[in-house]
């Protein structure tokens, strides 16, 4: 199945309708399991529209909160989630020319129909100097962009993007992940979800726990836990590469189950990266193109029809 995107030139500014654009270049140029396919795409005079592989579970978010009548998700399966969202972003990071993703959070995580964590919406994703883009010093933009229960504090302030934000709102993720509580709640004494689970301590943490998760066997709250405060430090130089975070979740998890297999994954991820970095080079040259469409927004455009062909092509050979 296949869902779409619909983005509305007279419901919001111009700004914004640039990142569709963005979204074409970064999701065609990285082929990942744990980041949402686009089939395709179309810009017209009254907007534009994105197709995206259809994901039978919806969000994450939504799924934390049990929306429509959906089952909890057991401990087993909170953990597998985060460390497919973990493996996702680590990618984006290490590929030839990293990708800063900007706006990780439990709205932007997609499940399958096998609870498989898909990264979607680009519109805020970055590239930036190569050698500042993986250091925690970052590197200046003009303004901060993603959703402010997610971004760190720095970032705020400096305005200093690094790959580091997506450390921190990956930390976060985990929070609600762990506890099902909403990253931002303005009615709580504590109305950020970190605050909230900075506050207690190793003799109190349990309380949070989702109880709706059922038996904790293999004490993947604790694990969610200790990673995620390791992940939302407030000094950008001391939180953890998502590589290292990645590690961490599926060698922990490997310990527990026959299901994940490190070697299996390590083979899936060094195969991923060598496609990605041949598709990143060649979807940059084609960038030029979907950049002026956004402008034309005529779907029967030369520049469109030969965007969509080269794009096209690209996840063909590289499937």
């Amino acid at each position: 199945g296949v869902a779409e995107k619909v983005v509305n030139m007279h419901t919001v500014g111009n700004e914004l309708l640039q990142n569709p654009s963005k979204e074409i270049m970064y999701l065609n140029a990285v082929k990942h399991d744990n980041v949402l396919s686009m089939y395709g795409f179309c810009f017209h005079s009254t907007g534009s529209c994105l197709i995206y592989q259809f994901m039978a579970n919806g969000s994450l978010e939504d799924r934390l909160q049990c929306k429509n009548g959906t089952k909890p998700l057991s401990w087993t399966t909170r953990g597998n989630i985060a460390t497919g969202i973990a493996r996702g972003i680590q990618f984006l990071h290490n590929v030839e020319t990293p990708l800063i993703h900007g706006d990780i959070k439990s709205a932007n995580i997609l499940l399958d129909s096998n609870l498989e964590p898909r990264i979607g919406d680009f519109g805020l994703a970055r590239t930036g100097p190569l050698e500042k883009i993986n250091k925690s010093i970052g590197f200046d933009v003009s303004h901060v962009c993603g959703t402010r229960p997610y971004l760190p504090e720095d970032f705020c302030k400096n305005k200093k993007l690094s790959t580091k934000v997506d450390t921190y709102s990956f930390g976060v993720v985990m929070f609600e992940i762990a506890t099902g509580l909403r990253a931002f709640n303005r009615y709580k004494n504590y109305k950020y979800l970190k605050d909230m689970v900075n506050k207690h301590d190793t003799s109190s943490i349990a309380n949070i726990a989702d109880k709706s998760a059922g038996p904790d066997p293999f004490h993947i709250f604790e694990v969610l836990i200790h990673l995620g405060k390791a992940c939302v430090v407030d000094l950008a130089e001391k939180r953890p590469e998502m590589v290292v975070v990645y590690m961490n979740l599926q060698n922990y998890l490997s310990s527990k189950s026959d299901v994940n297999n490190v070697e299996a994954n390590s083979e899936k991820y060094n195969k991923n990266t060598s496609n990605a970095q041949i598709q990143l080079k060649v979807t940059g040259i084609i960038f030029d193109f979907v950049q002026i469409t956004t402008e034309l927004y005529d779907v029967t455009h030369p520049l469109v029809v030969i965007s969509a062909v080269v794009i096209f092509w690209l996840r063909a050979e590289y499937n």
